[in-house]
């Protein structure tokens, strides 16, 4: 048998190969590694698909991969598919509207309300300016003024039907005013009379004594603009005196036509006394009553 030697190591080869396997692997090894190495990356970019392809798989059809420790087989195990929840629209809910008036708020100088009277009764209303009365008459004192358009409470009335028993409403006021200045639709029938409350004691002026005429030629004028005023008030006296020898006013001496105002704080009376011509003497006086 023939033997060849090896090119490379120019040793005697025994068999059919034409070079030392050592040889061989030793010059192909290089050769080999980068054959190898040009698979790797095709293989993993192959297996990161697969790995995308069954990841994609299992979210779309709910399936999930199980490995098992004693063998590497692939199992689909299905997933429960849960119920839907149906969720009904809720009604938006609009805010209530707030009105922007709001109530006034008291002061401390609010005066307390006071409490309503007794409203039994008929309704009607003031036609005019008038004096609320104690009584039914104007001898009986003032309680107070109503002014026209007030609405009033017809409690009574009187014996005649002439006054009428009201009270004002949402108020403490009540009195008594003449029928004539209130509107009311009610009869007079249906009204009840009421207890009247008694009189007032009639006020007497004293009589004033006859003035004794003055003597043929004299003239004698002695008076007031007003005998009745109320308090810080005044009036004027005149007098006018013709044919006499002297004029006294409160023993002042005056002159025959003259005028005084005076402003008396009581009733105050004012004596005129005139001297006439034989000596003799006259007097006239003035009463101002202050009310």
């Amino acid at each position: 048998m023939k033997s060849t030697r090896c090119p490379r190591c120019d040793e005697p080869i025994r068999g059919r190969f034409p070079v030392h396997l050592a040889c061989f692997l030793e010059r192909s090894y290089p050769l080999i590694l980068s054959g190898l190495g040009c698979l790797f990356i095709p293989v993993c970019v192959i297996c990161v698909v697969l790995s995308l392809v069954v990841v994609k798989l299992q979210s779309s059809q709910g399936y999930s991969l199980q490995t098992s420790p004693s063998a590497t087989s692939i199992s689909a195990v299905a997933r429960p598919t849960p119920n839907p929840i149906a969720f009904e629209p809720t009604k938006s809910v609009l805010p209530t509207p707030v009105s922007q008036r709001a109530s006034p708020l008291p002061t401390q100088n609010d005066s307390p309300t006071p409490e309503p009277t007794d409203t039994t009764g008929f309704f009607g209303t003031v036609t005019g300016t008038l004096n609320l009365r104690e009584g039914p008459g104007q001898s009986y004192s003032i309680v107070d003024k109503l002014s026209k358009g007030t609405n009033v409470v017809i409690l009574g009335r009187n014996s005649t039907g002439t006054w009428f028993k009201v009270t004002v409403p949402n108020s403490s006021l009540q009195g008594w005013i003449s029928k004539d200045y209130v509107d009311s639709n009610v009869s007079l029938d249906l009204i009840p009379p009421t207890d009247e409350p008694t009189p007032p004691p009639t006020a007497t002026r004293p009589l004033r004594t006859a003035t004794p005429l003055p003597p043929k030629g004299v003239v004698i004028n002695y008076y007031a603009d007003q005998d009745n005023i109320s308090p810080g008030s005044c009036t004027v006296l005149h007098w006018g005196v013709e044919g006499v020898k002297e004029i006294y006013l409160d023993g002042s001496g005056v002159q025959g036509w003259d005028q005084r105002r005076v402003c008396p704080n009581a009733t105050t009376t004012y004596t005129l006394r005139i001297v006439l011509k034989d000596g003799s003497s006259v007097e006239r006086r003035v009463v101002v009553r202050v009310q």
